[in-house]
């Protein structure tokens, strides 16, 4: 039997409500550390609300949901924490930033724990984009000139250079 604390997500008897619409009833979920985790259904079945509840966006209306042992909306160690959204291509058209700034970007936060100069993050992040990116010639590239099945490869990636970082 695992632990609590190596439980990295937990949803118990979460619901949640949009005024009076019940979106979602009595979920229950534990996804352990390491593992990875896939919410795939319909539009509309509740994938983003349940998305927004783990990651402390949203409260459920009833319910838990922790991360770590630890409430997602009350959560900080976002490190330990590896999240790929599916953005819309609206979203990515008005982010005007390059394969490597959008990793750079994503090292910040243990960057500043580490007291990391910016000039050293963007060499850390040229060398992670150089080691694992499977597209190396596509690192300058704006994400708008990626396709759809590029750009989550990017965002995978990037999840996985902060996890072994």
């Amino acid at each position: 039997m695992l632990q609590e604390s190596q439980i990295a997500v937990s949803l118990q008897d979460v619901s949640f409500s949009y005024k009076k619409t019940r979106v979602l009833s009595d979920v229950n979920l534990d996804v352990h550390q390491g593992e990875i985790c896939a919410l795939i259904g319909d539009n509309g079945a509740g994938k983003s609300t349940l998305s927004r509840i783990v990651v402390g966006e949203l409260e459920p209306t009833s319910g838990k949901s922790l991360l770590f042992g630890t409430p997602s909306t009350r959560f900080k160690d976002w490190e330990r924490v590896g999240y790929v959204p599916q953005l819309p291509s609206e979203s990515v058209n008005r982010f005007p930033a390059s394969v490597v700034e959008l990793v750079d970007a994503s090292q910040y936060a243990r960057a500043k724990k580490v007291k990391m100069s910016a000039k050293e993050r963007r060499e850390n992040s040229l060398e992670d984009s150089s080691r694992e990116f499977v597209l190396p010639a596509r690192w300058l590239e704006t994400l708008h000139c990626l396709s759809w099945t590029s750009l989550q490869l990017v965002l995978i990636k990037r999840v996985a250079i902060i996890s072994i970082a």
